[in-house]
C-alpha cells in the first residue's frame, strides 16, 4: 500500500526544494521575476559632408550633403510595421504602416545584444511608416530634420521639408562595439519587414538622394551652420537624446560652399516629451 507520510514527506521535500532555488535566484515564491535591464540604442548624427550647391530648373538653389546616423547604443534601434489606421493621415490606409519599436531585455545580463540570447522585448507606438514614391520604398516618416541657421545667434534662415528614410545597416562603425554583428540585419525596405540600425552601424544617406537637401532661396553669403536633428519628435526611445544634434559650420559663397573652422552657438532645440 502506499504510504501516505512517505508521500507528504516527499511533497515536502520538492516545496521546500523550489522554495530554496526561487530565493537564491532572487525572486519570492509567487512573485514574477524582475524585469531584466533594457538594451536601448543611442543614435548619433555625423556631421555632414560632400558639401555642393545644386541648382535645379527655375533657377531654386539647394544645399545638398551627405550624412549618416549611428547607434552607438547597447541595443539595435528596431521599429516593426503593423497595419494602422492612416497614421500619415492622407484618407489612404494603405500606403502607410504603424511603426511600433522593438526594445529588447538583457536575459543573459551581459549587457550586450545577442539575438539568439536576448528574445524577451517590450513594444510602443513609435510614429509612421509610408511608401516613399521617389525612393520607390517603404519609409520611417520624421526620421530627421535639417536646417540652416546663423553661426552666431542661431537664426533660422532655412528649414528642410520632414525628412524620412528607409532606415537600415549601411555602413559599420570601427573600432567594433559589444554586440555589433559582422553582416547587416536591417536590410528591407518594404511594409512587411522591420527598419532599424543594429549595434555599431549607421545608416547613411548620400547627397544625391531626392530630399537630401535644404532649399536656398533667400539665403545669402555668409557663414552659417548646417543642422541636423535625428528623432526630432523624440518618437523614439534611446540611451541618450542630447546628442542627437550635428551641426557643420558652412561658408555659401555664390555657387560654392564649403566647411570652415569655428563652432556653432545655435542650441539645439528642446526634444518633445516621449509619450509614455
Amino acid at each position: 500500500m502506499f504510504d501516505m507520510r512517505r508521500g507528504r514527506l516527499a511533497a515536502l521535500t520538492t516545496a521546500v526544494a523550489l522554495v530554496a532555488a526561487a530565493v537564491a535566484g532572487g525572486t519570492a515564491v509567487g512573485e514574477a521575476p524582475a524585469p531584466r535591464p533594457e538594451l536601448l540604442p543611442d543614435l548619433v548624427p555625423a556631421r555632414a559632408y560632400e558639401l555642393r550647391v545644386h541648382e535645379r530648373r527655375g533657377g531654386r538653389r539647394e544645399l545638398r550633403f551627405a550624412t549618416a546616423v549611428f547607434n552607438r547604443g547597447t541595443g539595435p534601434m528596431e521599429m516593426y510595421p503593423m497595419r494602422g489606421n492612416d497614421c500619415d493621415g492622407d484618407g489612404n490606409p494603405r500606403n502607410d504602416r504603424l511603426a511600433k519599436q522593438r526594445v529588447y531585455g538583457d536575459d543573459n545580463g551581459d549587457g550586450r545584444f545577442d539575438r539568439l540570447d536576448d528574445e524577451t522585448s517590450t513594444a510602443r507606438v513609435a510614429g509612421c511608416m509610408i511608401f516613399h514614391r521617389a525612393h520607390d520604398h517603404w519609409h520611417f516618416d520624421d526620421f530627421a530634420s535639417y536646417r540652416i541657421v546663423t553661426h552666431d545667434t542661431g537664426q533660422v534662415v532655412s528649414v528642410a521639408n520632414k525628412v524620412s528614410f528607409c532606415v537600415e545597416d549601411l555602413e559599420e562603425l570601427e573600432p567594433r562595439l559589444r554586440g555589433q554583428p559582422r553582416v547587416s540585419y536591417f536590410d528591407f525596405c518594404d511594409p512587411v519587414h522591420p527598419q532599424g540600425i543594429s549595434v555599431g552601424w549607421a545608416d547613411v544617406y548620400s547627397a544625391d538622394l531626392p530630399g537630401q537637401f535644404v532649399p536656398l532661396r533667400g539665403v545669402r553669403d555668409g557663414v552659417y551652420c548646417l543642422e541636423m536633428v535625428t528623432d526630432p519628435a523624440n518618437q523614439l526611445r534611446e540611451t541618450n537624446d542630447a546628442n542627437n544634434v550635428s551641426r557643420t559650420r558652412i561658408r555659401l559663397r555664390g555657387d560654392a560652399v564649403r566647411r570652415v573652422a569655428g563652432g556653432c552657438a545655435a542650441p539645439a532645440p528642446a526634444p518633445v516629451p516621449a509619450p509614455a
